[in-house]
């Protein structure tokens, strides 16, 4: 059987590939702990946000400030360069260069939403990746990760459990980073969604 992960990558997740903080994030936290045979990564794109050109220059000076404590300057150097096509290569290749599975087949999925909850360009974009997913043949089990990404990015995913409630769905949330990720099974009668032991 095999076994897929889809999930949007967040700002923790971006930090810990900037090595502007002392974590590994969720995504890879979950890489870390479980096996999967495909990734889709979900990335959101700021539409119309200019990517500056002094991004080594600017990461050497945060990582010389962060060691001060200032978190004002990392939250300033991560909200400029997020959202951004160089954040998700730096975010993927970070990632491929981490990962224990070097076997594991990851996509990264650009999306150019209006904003951040952009709640139909949100949908569009979850509803095509779990049609893709839907269309793969042979068994498989799908975890879909709520925790990165905005509450409303988790709400989607959560929503399209109901509507491809005929495929073995696995909803997986980590609140807190650093520790082991919880798995709900969602019953395919729609009545409730039960821990999975």
């Amino acid at each position: 059987m095999k076994k897929l992960l889809l999930t949007w990558y967040g700002m923790t997740d971006l930090r810990a590939s900037f090595g502007v903080e002392d974590t590994i994030g969720p995504i890879l936290s979950l890489l870390n702990e479980n096996y999967y045979d495909d990734v889709f990564i979900l990335c959101h794109t700021q539409k119309n946000k200019e990517t500056p050109q002094s991004f080594q220059d600017d990461l050497n000076k945060v990582k010389e400030t962060s060691k001060t404590g200032n978190n004002s300057v990392v939250r300033d150097f991560v909200q400029k360069y997020s959202n951004t096509q160089l954040a998700h290569n730096v975010y993927a290749q970070w990632l491929l260069d981490k990962i224990p599975n070097k076997n594991i087949n990851i996509t990264f999925n650009p999306v150019v939403l209006d904003r951040l909850n952009d709640s139909d360009g949100i949908y569009t974009i979850v509803d095509k990746v779990m049609g893709i997913v839907k269309s793969i043949t042979g068994e498989k089990e799908i975890h879909l990760f709520l925790s990165p990404g905005t509450p409303v990015m988790a709400f989607i995913w959560a929503l399209s459990a109901i509507k491809y409630q005929d495929m073995d769905i696995k909803l997986i949330s980590s609140s807190v980073v650093g520790q082991k990720s919880r798995v709900y099974r969602y019953t395919k009668s729609m009545e409730r969604v039960e821990k999975h032991k």
